[in-house]
């Protein structure tokens, strides 16, 4: 598949319809932190490194052994936004495990999110996601800073499951 740079390859690239049980998140990222005495402020690349910190400790707390051992991992989409104040965060699709409820699995997700160093409060997480989500994900607005428009996914943490035909 080739992809253009316009909104509607993106949503194509992002599809969740073949998936079951789909949550929808917005993950703040606090905008600096105090390490030692040297405060650090958050870019794009801190960003991207404190959601895929994240699911990885997700995947390992739902799947446990089964993650690390035959590569069992959740489907998500992630798209890296940075609001007109300047702060960056995450608007993410993720399919809730068979194994759990939905909102169960919000919960734990959210409350993972919260632990790590750059989890922000404010955001948000609901179950059985719509496909205007992912519309909404792949909106323009708040792409700015974002060299290409594609850049705005996050490509280390992206996974769908290939569904074979």
């Amino acid at each position: 598949m080739t992809l253009k740079n316009n909104k509607d390859s993106l949503v194509q690239f992002m599809d969740t319809g073949d998936w079951d049980n789909i949550c929808d998140f917005t993950l703040n990222l606090k905008q600096a932190l105090d390490y030692d005495g040297t405060l650090v402020h958050i870019d794009d690349i801190i960003a991207r490194k404190a959601l895929k910190w994240f699911m990885h400790q997700l995947n390992k707390k739902i799947y446990k052994r089964a993650y690390r051992h035959f590569g069992k991992r959740l489907q998500i989409v992630a798209v890296l936004e940075k609001s007109k104040e300047g702060r960056f965060h995450f608007h993410a699709a993720i399919e809730a495990p068979g194994h759990m409820h939905a909102s169960e699995f919000c919960s734990v997700a959210m409350k993972l999110w919260l632990e790590q160093d750059f989890g922000y409060d404010h955001g948000m997480a609901r179950p059985n996601a719509d496909p205007g989500w992912i519309s909404y994900m792949a909106k323009n607005r708040s792409k700015d800073g974002l060299e290409h428009y594609f850049d705005c996914i996050d490509l280390d943490t992206y996974f769908k499951k290939v569904v074979s035909v």
